[in-house]
């Protein structure tokens, strides 16, 4: 999912944490850092992998694995499953 659209989510949805969206050099994006962000990306990302593979995009699959890994603190176990 772009992150445009999880700032519009974020931005209507009046109960999400404060801390869903943070201010960045290229302007407002998920905050990696806020729970209920982590929770959000970490449910999507085996299913977000499996559909890129499906589609024929692996490469775009393990850099997004990388970043659910890194950036969001996914569960490694979770992710191997989806895209070992």
């Amino acid at each position: 999912m772009k992150p445009e659209y999880l700032v519009r989510l974020y931005s209507r949805s009046k109960d999400v944490a404060a801390c869903a969206l943070v201010a960045g050099p290229d302007g407002t994006a998920p905050n990696p850092q806020c729970g209920i962000v982590r929770n959000h990306m970490c449910v999507a990302a085996p299913e977000i992998l499996k559909t890129l593979v499906a589609i024929g995009r692996r490469h775009d699959a393990l850099r997004e694995k990388q970043m659910f890994l890194s950036d969001f603190g996914c569960s490694a176990g979770l992710i191997g499953e989806a895209l070992p």
